[in-house]
Formats: C-alpha cells, structure tokens, sequence
C-alpha cells in the first residue's frame, strides 16, 4: 500500500506542470456548474418562499369580472361545505387617472378592497396606520408612483371614470414588505365606489378576484380547488383556480430549463480539459514506458500499475472540481450581492451542497472517462521494452479500447442527461456536442493523413511545416478540438445574439405601432380615431380582442391538473387573446390546412399558432371548445401557423374566422404608428387627457416604455451570454497553451537541429506559423460550421425568428481563431527560437 502512495505521489509531482492548463479547464467547468446552479436553486427556494405572499391567499379564484359575478352564487354554495375559510373580494380596473387641477394624467390600477383585504395582506401607510374609513365617502389610497407622477398630497382629488376621490394615504409596505406594484401605479378604493363610476359597466375589462385562506395543510388547498373547478365547470364556467403550490409552480417555470441549460454550460467546459487529459495522458504513458517495464521487471502487475494511474487521474479530477468549488465560492461573495440588488425580493446567494456535489461529481466523472482508455495501454507495455532501442506502446487490442470507449460515452451520456435534468435534451447536447467532436476528428485525421501529400511542395517552410503535424507525440487532435469547440461554443452564442437582437430591432423599426390604446369598446371607436385624428394626424388601426379560455378538444374535457409538464400546462391553462380578421399578417405563414377566404362563415373556424397547436396535440380538422365568460363555443381547426416575429404585426396564438366572434364580449386594441421614431411622452400628453374625458377606460400607453424594457432585458441576457462565452474561449485558449507545451521538448530538439543545420529565424517562425495555421484553419472551419448551424436550429426552432448568418461576424470569428492560433503557437515557441542549440542537442536522445 505505501508502495502505491509512494508512486502515486512521484507521478504526480512529474506530470503537474502538463496538466496544469487542462486541470485550470476542469476547475473552470466545475466552478460555472457550482456557481450557476446554487444561482438558480436559490431563486427557486426563494420563489417557493414567496409564492404564497405573491398570491396573497391559498386559494385564488380569478376571472373576467362580469362573468365571473355571474358565477359567484355556485362558488358561495361550493364554499359553504369548507367551514372557516376566510375570503376577500377584489376587482382591478385599468384605466387613466386625471389630477383635477392639475391636468396631469396617468395610467394606473384602480383596485377595489373590502374590509377582510388587510388580513390578506397588512397594509402599511406613509405617516400613519391603516384604517377603512379611510377609504369611506370616495377616499383613495395610492402607491408612491401615482403621487409623484400626479404631484398628489394628502387631500388632493383624482377624477377616475366620472367621479372624484380625495387621496388620503400613499401605500409604503403590504404584507410586510416593500409594496410589489409600487412602480406599477394603484389607488385602492371601495367596490361601492368604484361601481358609481361607470368602469364596471357592461363591456367592462375589470377582473375579480376571490381570494380565500384555508388553514396552514396543503392538502386542504387542494380540496378546495378541486371542488371549486368541478362545481364551475358543471355549472358551465371555467375561471382561473389555482393554489399556492400552483403559484410556486409558474413562478419556477423555466428554472430547471436554466438550471440545465448552465450544468449543460458548465459540463462543456469541464470536457475542453477532459479531451486535454486524454491527450496528454496518452503522451505522459509513452513517456513513462521505461518506467513501466522497470516496475513489471520489479515484479508489480498491470492492476497496481493502473490502480495507481487511475487514481492519479480521479485526484486530478477531485482537485479541479474542489479549485472550482473555490472559484465558484469567490464569484458568489463578489458577484451575489449585484445580482441580489436587481430582485423586488429579498433573496441571498449561497453555494448549495447539492450543485458542489454536482460539480466535485463532473470533475472526477470527466477526468476518469477522457482517460480511460489512454491509460490501457499500461496493459500493453512489456517488460522487454528495457532492451530495445525504439520504445513505442504497443496500440490496444480492438475489442478491448471499443469496450472502454463505449463505456466512457456511456458514462459521459450519463453525465449530460444528468446535468440537463431532462432525459430529451441531455440527449440532443450529447449527440450534437458528440457529432462535433466527431467531425472535427475526422478532420484531424484527414489532415494527418494529406500532410505526407506535402512532400513534393518546393518551399521549405510549407513543406516541412505540414510534415510536423506528424511528428512523434504530435497534439494534432488536441488542438484541432479543443480549438473547434471553443469557437463552436462562442460563435453560436454570438449569433444566437445578434439573430435575438436584430429581431426586435427590426420588429421595432418596421412593424411596431408608436402608440397603443387599449380596453377600447366597440362604441368607443369613432370617438377614439377622431381623437387620435385631431391629435396625431393619423389613422389608427383597430384590433378586436376576445378573452378565451381552452376547455376542450374533439369533445373531451382538458385536464390541466393531469398535465405534468411545467411549461406545456402553463401554455394552455391560460386566458387567451383571440381576434378574429379575413386575412394573414405578414408575419404569419400557413403550414398545416387552408387559410379561409374573406367571407363570413356561421360556424366557428379557428387557426392556431403553431406552438399552441403542438402542446395542445391537436390537428387540422380537430374541434376545439372555447369559454368566453361563461358561454363555450365549438370551433374547428381549419389551419396551423407558424409565427416569424421579425414581420409580425399581430401576434395571436388563435385567430378567429369572422362570423361568430363579432356578438361576443369584446374590447379592441388602437395601433397607431407615426413616422419619425418614438413618440415624447410630451407629445401624447394633450392625447391622453382627452381619452380620458372622453373614455376613461381607455388606457394609452406609449410602445417605446416596452421596448426600453425588453431591451434591458436582451442587454442582460446579452452580459450573461458574453460572460459564458469569454469563459469557453479563455478555457480554449488555455487548452490551446497546454496542448503546445505538450510538445515543447520534440519542439525544441527539432528547432536545434534545423539551427545547426543553417535555419534562420525567419524560416522557423515560417514553419510554425504554417503548423498552426492549419491547426486553426481546420478547427475554425469545422467549428464555424457547426456554429451556424446550431444558431440556425435555435433560432428557427426555439426562438422562431428569421435566422441570418452575419457572414461577417462569422468571418470575423473564424479568422480571429486562425490568427489567434498561429499568434499562441509563435509567442509559445519564441523562446525556444531563441535558446542556443547545444544544450538541446545534449539533451536529446
């Protein structure tokens, strides 16, 4: 035993400085894993936290308000079999708010509470305690963004609808934390006075909410829900039910994806330094072929010889895992805090047990896997190889290196399919990292192979320089991957990016209305267009839009408790915006069934987006069952459509055929698109006052306030992929030095001797550049490739935008790769050109 220590211990000390890159690699891939993991399952454990006071309640009933107090008499009966539920009413309107005096204008949630609200949610006021008789006699309370955006004081009156309240509070914290529609706008006033009015008249968008708290067991909630939805659904109506667990459930939608997705990241990174330890281990084992024979002369056998370099191996690993551990440790005490601070809620980042684990785990797995089957050839290596001159391993007998290649694949398919928690894309990155691999091996061994037809070639330099990529102890393979997925890796991201960007860029700049009004009724119209008119001296363009809800296909209930896909049931069980026009968007392109023509028909017909249509399962000729506010109607699926954002006016998941939808409760959309950019909120100011005398439910709002948003977001998303991508390119880069320094001693003898022999400097940064360059030529082709078509998959297929190539990103990325290539491959040989040949000549063989 102290015989394999004592080995373990001198091996190490003899092989460090060859894995030092490729053990930085592992640590850097475990790290990412460690740090991006702990992120997401802490944002998950804090949403778990939050979910209940997000919902405020156990169990929420919501829905369109005219339709869902029709249904109040079944829901008051279904409640009355659970004894001590607590329960409060609310009803949400959203609408324009004038400061009377003042003309200023915004807009804003009016939000009507009963007495039971504060034991929902405590309200904390600035300078003084809640009570309800502030709100009695058309009193208000408001957020601080209505006060400062109205210039409110207590005492001030506010016309909302056609009535007048005085605010008599502004809201500082609700449920014990700082207010969540601070920034959003809200005054919270009585139902009996929001009803006087008029925004609750028919036509109206207001929503109710019923929300009830049930006990502290789960299960309860569950009961409850259950006998909600069966009783609503008898009874013909179909609101939104659901329970906190629910709420915890779509608030932590996309999570495991993320979290997937960065164990995916970090394993790709961990694997540049796996096929980095294949490679170098191959060499170290050629190498210590003399040491081997002397120690089975000794009497050791291929067991204790190979449990000794497997465990050196499974060493490396740990260490690199528990280096990244640190790594991981430091980017969360320094990055955290940042992170945190973005947040509405209270939330801290720690390293979690479970993704240290994870990451200590990928080390070892990829450590072990890459080097397995380099290491058999300790197997190989005779004792006689003492005696003769030439010591080149024995290769590993076919059946014996396809049973431990196949193994580690199998082992390393395991590790994706782990790290991606989904058994379908850990499978889909396996095989397209593996077919990456694949070419770009099968591309090193062409080159190997055509580098002999060199031979004939007149210029030295050319000639010599493609006959090193043969020479003994070569890393022809190594370079050639490592350097081919790291670009593969960046280069995807970068045009995943720009496709991203310039969707919404050109959406914004060609398609998207300046100017959007919403909640207008259909007898609202003429008054808005000439309003709009007058102002904007433009023609605005009206969207009818009707509230839907799923409830069945081809006659057969959908039950979305029964769904366990997270995102599958979070794309159906919602309510729908359906219009209903004769006509295709530019956009929008049929790929299943007929577009109808621009006749009416009696019976409902319906096109769904393409998206809706594979998680719902459905096909063309299916019918589907549409609610709309207590009536369900039966459609049929005449066509499928397929959505291509960056032409998009309009962008409905169902579309309706005109003939049916007209008689259903409906409010329009106003676009309104003026030349010269983005409209001043200045500019639409004088607008908005008179919507709101005229129809003080009509909302305006300007689509530049969106875009500002959706693009702080792409730019954050934009800082998250760049910091991924700089760490696969710096772990590429690495890889790149360590796989040089492999064959810095053969480099070394062969430069002395080509000095002796009358070269030049010159000529030898000739052959190196050479060397290189098609090393980076090869790497960047193959891995440039791969780039474009894996941005075009994501970008058509997940994204669904219109895929461009930006050939000269492209260009620029493959060639900064050749030339950063052939610049590494010189600056790590450049002192070697310099170093006099007589003391490698006295150190060759």
């Amino acid at each position: 035993m102290m015989f394999a220590f004592r080995m373990l211990w001198r091996e190490l000390r003899a092989m460090w400085r060859q894995m030092a890159f490729f053990f930085l690699c592992l640590a850097v891939g475990a790290g990412l894993i460690i740090a991006l993991r702990s992120a997401t399952q802490n944002l998950r454990v804090t949403l778990a936290k939050q979910s209940r006071n997000f919902l405020a309640a156990d169990v929420q009933i919501s829905g369109a308000y005219p339709a869902l107090q029709a249904a109040r008499a079944k829901i008051d009966e279904c409640l009355n079999e659970f004894p001590g539920i607590e329960r409060t009413d609310i009803v949400e309107v959203t609408t324009g708010v004038i400061a009377v005096g003042r003309d200023n204008a915004t807009r804003a949630v009016v939000r009507a509470i009963d007495p039971a609200y504060t034991r929902f949610r405590p309200l904390q006021l600035v300078e003084r305690d809640y009570a309800d008789s502030l709100l009695s006699g058309q009193g208000a309370i408001v957020t601080q963004s209505v006060a400062d955006q109205l210039q409110l004081s207590d005492g001030s009156q506010v016309k909302i609808g056609s009535e007048i309240f005085t605010m008599r509070g502004t809201v500082r914290r609700e449920g014990g934390q700082e207010s969540p529609f601070a920034a959003t706008g809200v005054l919270l006033v009585t139902l009996p006075d929001l009803k006087k009015t008029g925004l609750l008249a028919t036509g109206s968008t207001g929503r109710l909410s019923i929300k009830l708290l049930v006990g502290d067991d789960p299960r309860r909630a569950e009961a409850v829900a259950q006998a909600l939805r069966s009783t609503l659904a008898t009874a013909g109506y179909a609101p939104l039910i659901e329970t906190a667990r629910d709420r915890q459930a779509q608030s932590t939608i996309g999570l495991g994806q993320a979290e997937g997705f960065f164990g995916l990241v970090g394993l790709a990174v961990t694997m540049l330094g796996g096929i980095g330890i294949a490679s170098v281990t191959q060499t170290f084992i050629r190498q210590r072929i003399r040491a081997i024979a002397i120690l089975k002369c000794l009497g050791a056998s291929n067991g204790a010889i190979l449990g000794v370099y497997i465990a050196q191996m499974g060493l490396l690993g740990l260490a690199g895992g528990a280096f990244g551990w640190a790594l991981a440790k430091l980017a969360q005490w320094r990055v955290g805090p940042l992170i945190a601070a973005r947040f509405p809620f209270p939330i801290e980042f720690a390293l979690t047990w479970s993704a240290i684990g994870q990451g200590l785990a990928a080390g070892v797995a990829v450590a072990l896997a890459f080097s397995a089957t380099p290491l058999l050839g300790v197997r190989q290596v005779k004792p006689s190889a003492l005696i003769r001159s030439r010591i080149d391993g024995a290769p590993l007998p076919w059946r014996l290196a396809l049973a431990v290649g196949a193994g580690s694949a199998a082992a390393l398919f395991g590790l994706f399919v782990w790290q991606a928690g989904s058994a379908k894309l850990g499978q889909v990155m396996f095989i397209g990292l593996a077919a990456v691999m694949i070419a770009l091996y099968g591309a090193s061994v062409a080159l190997l192979r055509s580098a002999t037809l060199g031979r004939r070639i007149p210029v030295f330099a050319l000639r010599y320089g493609l006959a090193a990529l043969r020479r003994p102890g070569n890393q022809t393979l190594a370079v050639t991957l490592t350097v081919g997925l790291g670009l593969f890796f960046t280069l995807t991201v970068r045009l995943l990016d720009r496709n991203l960007l310039a969707g919404l860029d050109l959406a914004a700049a060609e398609n998207l209305p300046n100017l959007l009004l919403f909640n207008v009724l259909p007898s609202q119209v003429e008054a808005a267009r000439q309003l709009v008119q007058r102002r904007l001296s433009v023609e605005p363009t009206f969207i009818p839009i009707v509230s839907a809800r799923l409830t069945a296909l081809n006659g057969q209930r959908i039950d979305f408790a029964a769904i366990r896909d997270e995102g599958r049931r979070a794309a159906l069980d919602r309510e729908f915006r359906v219009t209903y026009r004769p006509n295709l968007d530019p956009g929008e392109k049929v790929i299943a069934g007929e577009w109808w023509d621009g006749t009416p028909a009696p019976r409902l017909e319906v096109s769904l987006d393409s998206f809706v249509q594979r998680n719902l399962g459905a096909q063309v000729g299916d019918t589907v069952t549409l609610d709309i506010q207590g009536r369900e109607i039966v459609g049929v699926i005449r066509s499928v459509r397929q959505l291509e954002f960056r032409r998009l006016r309009q962008a409905f998941a169902i579309v309706a055929r005109p003939g049916v939808l007209e008689q259903a409760p409906q409010t329009l959309i106003g676009a309104v698109k003026v030349d010269g950019g983005d409209l001043a909120p200045e500019a639409v100011a004088p607008l908005r006052l008179d919507l709101i005398r005229a129809c003080p439910n009509v909302s305006l709002s300007l689509a530049g306030d969106f875009l500002k948003t959706v693009r702080e977001i792409i730019g954050g998303l934009q800082t998250a992929f760049a910091v991924v991508g700089s760490a696969v390119l710096l772990s590429g880069i690495g890889m790149l030095v360590g796989a040089m320094a492999m064959t810095r001693y053969q480099r070394q003898y062969e430069t002395a001797l080509l000095k002796t022999l009358g070269a030049r400097s010159w000529t030898l940064i000739g052959l190196i550049l050479v060397e290189y360059g098609a090393l980076g030529t090869l790497a960047a082709l193959i891995g440039g490739g791969g780039a474009l078509g894996a941005s075009w998959y994501v970008t058509v297929y997940v994204l669904r935008l219109e895929w461009l190539p930006f050939w000269g990103d492209w260009l620029i990325g493959t060639g900064a790769t050749i030339g950063l290539v052939a610049l590494v491959g010189s600056l790590a040989s450049w002192d070697i050109l310099h170093k006099k040949p007589l003391g490698a000549l006295r150190g060759g063989d």
